[in-house]
């Protein structure tokens, strides 16, 4: 084995394989991908440069890439039992209990980028949302640690509709999580909604190891909806180390929601 297989095979991607119609290159029907996906997941090093850039990971994963009219019916489903893979989507897949199974059928989405090491990451995190206890914890520790910061340090209370922040309120959270954020997504203002930040943290932990965040800033939000820090030079500082600290405990949920998967399989 030379060297850069025995890289790849040393990172925590065991599987990754393209199932169905990818010997038709870029010729339709796509089934839910764009070319640039398949020109990405079909050019060794582009998976190469997948392989290491989950090279920080814990767990093990085994990825699928199916591109199929099967596929194309079923996006976002979330946990699935090999018996549904084989009636749903006409392949066998067995997963092994020791690693992460995801079978991505698609590259679809409002916030769609191409299917890079970031984007599997980030889309993985829409399979996963509804089937674990750790993920909603997360989420609700990320929305009440963020509406804290709103509500002390710049004086706006998020209000809730039906237990979601009204439309004020989520521009509000879109704004702070796009000040903070240090992926290109929050630096371009890129952000569809401040769910998507969830995603985009994931794939940071992913990616990374850590999750890291921006100093809070005088000014979060544009021109319209802007809202000024109303504590002192100090005591943004303060606050800006207390989310610095918060930043470890959301890491350390996203590390026990990554270890409740292991085992099943997902698909996206």
């Amino acid at each position: 084995m030379d060297f850069k297989s025995w890289i790849i095979c040393e990172m925590p991607i065991n599987q990754f394989q393209l199932i169905g119609k990818w010997n038709q290159g870029t010729q339709k029907p796509y089934h839910g991908y764009k070319k640039d996906d398949i020109g990405i997941l079909t050019n060794p090093a582009g998976v190469e440069k997948i392989h290491k850039k989950w090279s920080n990971t814990q767990q093990t994963f085994d990825f699928y890439f199916l591109r199929s009219k099967e596929g194309n019916k079923h996006i976002e489903v979330g946990e699935v039992s090999p018996e549904w893979v084989k009636k749903e989507l006409a392949i066998d897949i067995q997963p092994n209990e020791d690693n992460v199974t995801v079978i991505f059928t698609n590259n679809r989405g409002t916030e769609r980028i191409p299917m890079t090491a970031w984007a599997i990451a980030h889309r993985m995190g829409h399979a996963i949302r509804r089937h674990s206890q750790s993920w909603k914890l997360f989420s609700n520790l990320i929305n009440q640690d963020m509406m804290r910061i709103l509500e002390d340090v710049y004086g706006y209370k998020v209000n809730r509709q039906y237990g979601y922040p009204d439309s004020n309120g989520e521009k509000a959270l879109r704004g702070l999580a796009q000040a903070i954020g240090i992926m290109k997504s929050a630096r371009d203002s890129n952000l569809v909604s401040f769910s998507e930040f969830l995603y985009e943290l994931l794939a940071q932990y992913l990616m990374t190891g850590k999750i890291k965040y921006n100093k809070l800033p005088r000014i979060i939000g544009n021109s319209r909806n802007r809202l000024y820090s109303r504590v002192s030079n100090e005591d943004l500082e303060e606050w800006g180390n207390i989310l610095q600290g918060d930043a470890d405990n959301h890491a350390h949920y996203l590390d026990t929601t990554l270890s409740e998967l292991e085992g099943k399989i997902f698909v996206m």
